[in-house]
């Protein structure tokens, strides 16, 4: 998280934040990620047994230059705290 960001939460579960981007849970499988390059899918898994219960398949995320992969994982990372959800993230 950046200094002074902040989230907000609409009711179709998209968190969005004052740094430029917005991540919202594509049940039971994806990701939907957005930022100033563009919108993509992100391969993940979801439980809904208990909530949501999301495992990020962080290998599968293109990585570059404009979009580097470890910037989108700890974005999502921030997203998700910032809703209460829980994230597993899986580097393969």
């Amino acid at each position: 998280m950046t200094v002074g960001e902040t989230f907000k939460k609409t009711w179709t579960t998209k968190v969005i934040s004052s740094s430029g981007y917005s991540v919202r849970p594509l049940f039971p499988l994806g990701i939907e990620y957005s930022d100033s390059v563009g919108t993509i899918r992100l391969d993940s898994e979801a439980s809904l047994a208990r909530g949501v219960d999301v495992t990020l398949f962080a290998g599968r995320i293109p990585d570059t230059e404009e979009r580097p992969r470890e910037r989108v994982v700890a974005n999502v990372v921030n997203a998700f705290k910032f809703a209460g959800w829980k994230l597993t993230v899986d580097e393969k």
